[in-house]
């Protein structure tokens, strides 16, 4: 639904900006104008545009697909809290597969870092390269306090 951008009152009708997956979360790039959500059984982030009609067609996978032994069970996401992250830096819980899970049964739950690439570099046209790194999140990442 779009907002009112100084108090956040509701404008117009909700939209429906993607269907057909089984999403679990989501994060929003409100300057590059997607949405990044899991696809808890599916193992993937998609990317979806914030304007419904650029999501008619095929379906964008920006990790994951090809399978990612990392992403197994992504559900809940958000932004990385450091200078420039927004953006460009996601977290990501996993559930390590416990409701779909890969060959071999279920794997440890995780906390998954993503590196986007900036939005410069984005002009490529396999959309599973459009991350830069799928990695554990180690300890030094998870600061809260992350002062300019």
């Amino acid at each position: 639904m779009s907002v009112e951008p100084h108090t956040f009152d509701p404008v117009g009708e909700p939209e429906v900006v993607g269907r057909g997956r089984m999403f679990d979360d989501f994060c929003i790039d409100q300057d590059a104008g997607f949405a990044y959500l899991t696809t808890h059984r599916q193992n993937t982030i998609d990317r979806l545009s914030l304007e419904p009609s650029k999501n008619e067609g095929t379906r964008i996978s920006i990790a994951g697909d090809p399978f990612t032994p990392t992403l197994i069970g992504p559900s809940s996401t958000r932004w990385g809290k450091g200078s420039g992250e927004y953006g460009r830096v996601a977290f990501i819980t996993t559930d390590g597969g416990t409701a779909s899970p890969p060959e071999g049964g279920p794997q440890p739950a995780k906390l998954v870092k993503i590196e986007f690439l900036a939005k410069s570099e984005t002009n490529i046209s396999d959309p599973s390269e459009f991350t830069r790194a799928i990695e554990v999140a180690e300890k030094d990442s998870l600061s809260t306090d992350r002062r300019p």
